[in-house]
């Protein structure tokens, strides 16, 4: 597993420096991008599926180089008590991240990429009994795990929409696996480690330079 994860990382900083170099020296006059994601996510957490969502923002300095904001949220209700005294026991997912993007492959009507992740990520076992009748609040907080977090992944797009403002809309699928790093208060480590699969819009468009 740490084998792998070298070598993408690996990887990654290769493609970024051999062609976001070469990118850079053309000088070309076109303008920058920007790019808006919002998926439906689903994830591993101690063994269970987890649903969520998933919103990022990059800038794309160079033509197939993008880096920018990277969050995810996510909850279950299990039913595993970590041996705390819980009635309604729920897990709550918050992962916020920098995220690098290269376009290995880039059309007007398709792209693929690769991309990394590094960020922190917070799992909070609650109690949503105290949350029944009162919506408005979170469920109370028993203990929290916090993680620095590496991601390594890769996605899909295809246009479905084109607009005169440059502004188009993309199908996105993006596939990804998450290496967490730290101590637990609850679980071990490798419980929170795990894929993660997603599919949603993309908005993509320019930038006046």
């Amino acid at each position: 597993m740490k084998r792998t994860l070298i070598l993408l990382i690996c990887l990654f900083q290769v493609l970024d420096f051999t062609f976001g170099q070469s990118s850079d020296s053309l000088k070309t006059k076109a303008s920058k991008e920007f790019a808006i994601g919002l998926t439906a996510i689903q994830t591993s957490l101690v063994s269970k599926r987890f649903y969520g969502i998933n919103y990022n923002i990059k800038y794309f300095p160079t033509k197939r180089f993008g880096t920018g904001a990277y969050i995810i949220f996510s909850q279950k209700k299990i039913s595993d008590t970590f041996t705390y005294s819980i009635k309604k026991p729920i897990i709550q997912f918050y992962e916020i991240g920098w995220t690098n993007q290269y376009n290995f492959l880039q059309s007007s009507k398709v792209r693929m990429n690769i991309s990394l992740v590094n960020g922190f990520s917070q799992v909070r076992l609650g109690d949503n009994a105290f949350n029944e009748k009162n919506h408005k609040y979170p469920p109370k907080e028993i203990s929290s795990n916090y993680f620095y977090t590496l991601e390594p992944g890769s996605s899909f797009s295809c246009k479905l929409i084109s607009s005169k403002d440059n502004a188009d809309f993309w199908l996105t699928a993006a596939a990804s696996y998450r290496f967490v790093f730290g101590d637990t208060k609850f679980g071990m480590t490798k419980d929170f480690s795990g894929y993660l699969f997603g599919i949603g819009i993309s908005i993509i468009g320019l930038v006046d330079d």
